[in-house]
C-alpha cells in the first residue's frame, strides 16, 4: 500500500474514532446537564400623589439561566442574569446593562455529608419578608422590583459543610471575603434619592465606605443546625462576622462635607421553630445581636448596644386559600440618647391569597403596617398563568407615611407605583 495512502487511511481511522468518542462522551455528558431559563420584563409607573407621578420607576428586562448538572455524588449549579435598565438611559453616567452571576457552586454529596464551594445563597429563618435570624447573605438595594426580599439576596462565596439524616442536619460556613448589601451610590438613580434622602437634605454627599482588609482575620464563621421531629421543627443559628450595612460617619473631603462610612463587626445567636396544627402552622423567631454597633451624633462616631429582635407568626392553609400573620419586634438595650434608633420597635404583616381556575390565577395582597408611627407598605397583586410557560402579573407598591411621623415605610412614599411583568420560561 502507499504510504501517503495508508497514512491518510490511519488520519481518517484516528478521526473517526476521536469524533465517536466525543459524541459519545457529549451526550454521556448531556444527559446529566438540566439547563433552564426565563425572560422577564418589568415596567412600573410612579403613583399621582408621589414625586414621580406618571414617570417609569421601573423599566427592566431580565434574561435568566441555570445550569445544573450531576455526575454521581458530585454536582454543579449555576445562575447568570443579564439586565437591561431602561430606567437608567436619562442618566450621565448610566448603568443600562449589567450582568451578575447569582449563584455558582460545585457539591460533593457523600450521603450522610456534603460539601459546597463557591457563590451560594443560604436563606434562614421562619419569617416572611420580614429579617429575623437572616442575616447570612447581604441585599441588593439599588433598584425597585415587585420581587420577594428572599429574591434580591446577594450570593456568598463560601464554603459550607453538612452533616446530616432523617432527624437533623447541620451547617458550618467559612466564609473568606466579606460582602456588603449593595447600596444605590448613584446620586441621580431613583434609589439614591429616597434611600439617602435626608443626607442630600442636609447638603451632604455619599463618601467611601471603608471594606474590611482582605484578611484571614477578617473572614465570617456561621452555623445552622436543625431538628425535625413529626410536631414540630427546630433551628439554631449563629453567625460572626460583619454588618453588611455599614456604619455612618460625617467626613470632611477637601471643602466638602461627605458621608462616609465603616463596616463593624457583628455576631448573632437565634433559634426558629415552625409547630403544624390541624390547618394551622405557628412559627416563632427570635435572635440576638450582642454588642452590635449603631451611629450616632457625636466624635465617637458608633455606640455598641445589644439588639434583641423576636417574631411570632401564624399560617392557614385550606383549600384554595392561604392566610399568613406575623408579629415583629425590636428591643434596643442601654442609653440611646445618642443614636438615631428607637429603643422599642414593632409591627405586624398580613397576607391573604386566593387561587382560582385550579392555580392558574391568583390574588394576594400583602401589608405591613409598624405600630409605632402607623405608617405601612400594602402590595396587592394577581399573577395569571396564560400557558404552561408564561405568566402575566399586575401589582402595585404602595407606601404610607404615618399620621405624625413618616417612619420606616413612609420614607419611600415617592417609590409608591403600579407595575406590570410579564415572565416566560423554557
Amino acid at each position: 500500500m502507499d504510504r501517503k495512502l495508508f497514512s491518510r487511511f490511519v488520519f481518517l481511522a484516528i478521526f473517526e474514532f476521536c469524533s465517536a468518542f466525543l459524541c459519545f462522551a457529549e451526550n454521556s455528558v448531556l444527559e446529566n446537564i438540566d439547563f433552564s431559563a426565563s425572560i422577564k420584563t418589568e415596567a412600573g409607573v410612579g403613583l399621582w400623589y408621589t414625586e414621580n407621578s406618571g414617570d417609569f420607576t421601573i423599566g427592566t428586562l431580565t434574561a435568566q439561566g441555570e445550569l445544573k448538572g450531576y455526575f454521581g455524588p458530585s454536582s454543579f449549579f449555576a445562575d447568570g442574569r443579564l439586565s437591561f435598565d431602561a430606567t437608567e438611559l436619562d442618566k450621565q453616567d448610566p448603568e443600562v446593562f449589567s450582568a451578575k452571576i447569582k449563584e455558582l457552586f460545585y457539591t460533593y454529596d457523600g450521603s450522610w455529608w456534603a460539601l459546597k464551594i463557591g457563590r451560594q445563597i443560604s436563606t434562614w429563618g421562619a419569617a416572611d419578608g420580614l429579617a429575623v435570624t437572616n442575616v447570612l447573605c447581604p441585599n441588593d438595594y439599588t433598584c425597585l422590583s415587585s420581587e420577594k426580599i428572599s429574591d434580591q439576596k446577594i450570593g456568598l462565596d463560601a464554603l459550607k459543610l453538612s452533616f446530616n439524616n432523617s432527624f437533623f442536619i447541620l451547617d458550618m460556613y467559612y466564609i473568606p471575603f466579606f460582602t456588603p448589601s449593595k447600596l444605590p451610590l448613584n446620586e441621580k438613580s431613583l434609589m439614591s434619592k429616597v434611600f439617602f434622602k435626608e443626607i442630600y437634605e442636609k447638603g451632604l454627599q455619599i463618601g467611601k465606605l471603608e471594606k474590611p482588609g482582605l484578611n484571614l482575620k477578617n473572614s465570617e464563621y456561621a452555623a445552622r443546625l436543625a431538628f425535625f421531629f413529626p410536631f414540630a421543627d427546630f433551628s439554631f443559628y449563629g453567625f460572626y462576622g460583619f454588618d453588611d450595612l455599614p456604619v455612618q460617619k460625617v467626613c470632611v473631603q477637601g471643602e466638602n462635607y461627605v458621608l462616609c462610612g465603616e463596616y463593624k463587626h457583628l455576631g448573632m445567636a437565634g433559634f426558629d421553630t415552625s409547630i403544624p396544627i390541624k390547618d394551622f402552622t405557628f412559627r416563632f423567631e427570635g435572635a440576638v445581636f450582642p454588642e452590635k454597633c449603631f451611629s450616632t451624633f457625636t466624635e465617637k462616631i458608633y455606640e455598641r448596644h445589644t439588639e434583641a429582635v423576636l417574631l411570632g407568626g401564624l399560617d392557614w392553609i385550606k383549600g384554595d386559600w392561604t392566610v399568613s400573620s406575623q408579629y415583629y419586634a425590636d428591643y434596643i438595650f442601654g442609653n440611646l440618647e445618642d443614636i438615631d434608633k428607637k429603643r422599642y420597635e414593632h409591627s405586624v404583616t398580613m397576607n391573604v391569597g386566593r387561587s382560582f381556575l385550579g392555580g392558574n390565577l391568583e390574588l394576594e395582597i400583602a401589608v405591613l403596617l409598624g405600630l409605632n408611627d402607623f405608617d405601612s407598605f400594602v402590595q396587592p397583586q394577581i399573577d395569571y398563568a396564560v400557558t404552561d410557560n408564561m405568566r402575566i402579573t399586575l401589582s402595585a407598591l404602595i407606601y404610607n407615611e404615618g399620621p405624625s411621623n413618616p417612619g420606616t415605610y413612609g420614607k419611600y412614599k415617592d417609590l409608591s407605583s403600579i407595575t406590570i411583568s410579564g415572565k416566560f420560561t423554557f
